[in-house]
């Protein structure tokens, strides 16, 4: 029956619910769904908060031989922009700072957290990349950073290493 919200096909049927804003349930569902989990990530408190900046949340991927890279999302919560000028890890020596220029990728030497701002590292654009790492690290491990900033200073967060691929809040 077409129209009656029956679906009818390899030998089952099934019945499509629908809300009275004509909307599938399934799709409100989704939509709800989304609209929690945002929410939620909104208002988690950040790894760590130093001066005019949140490092709001971070994760990393497991090592490929002795390079690593991580992935942070800082926000400016003061009225002055803030600079992210030196990147380490205390175990595993000095970090960069990367992005991506023309499809390739390239050394940055600062990233500017814009005042009452955010910015979000991912791969294939500004990340954190780690050479000559004297550990592995793989799924469930945790890995510790630590970031100066031009204005408010050093601080050191701890990230979860994460599957190739996931990208968490």
């Amino acid at each position: 029956m077409k129209g009656k919200g029956i679906v009818q096909g390899s030998g089952f049927r099934a019945h499509r619910a629908w809300c009275r804003c004509g909307v599938p349930a399934l799709h409100l569902v989704l939509l709800l769904a989304a609209a929690t989990c945002r929410h939620r990530a909104a208002n988690r408190a950040p790894l760590a908060q130093l001066g005019g900046v949140a490092i709001v949340s971070g994760y990393a991927y497991p090592t490929a031989g002795d390079a690593g890279a991580a992935y942070l999302a800082l926000r400016g919560t003061g009225d002055q922009p803030d600079t992210l000028v030196e990147v380490s890890s205390p175990a595993d020596g000095n970090g960069m700072l990367m992005g991506t220029r023309n499809g390739q990728m390239t050394m940055v030497s600062t990233l500017e957290i814009p005042a009452r701002g955010e910015v979000r590292m991912h791969p294939g654009a500004v990340h954190l990349m780690f050479e000559g790492m004297k550990h592995s690290y793989g799924i469930g491990d945790t890995l510790e950073l630590r970031l100066r900033f031009a204005r408010a200073g050093e601080v050191s967060v701890r990230v979860p290493v994460v599957a190739y691929g996931e990208m968490p809040e």
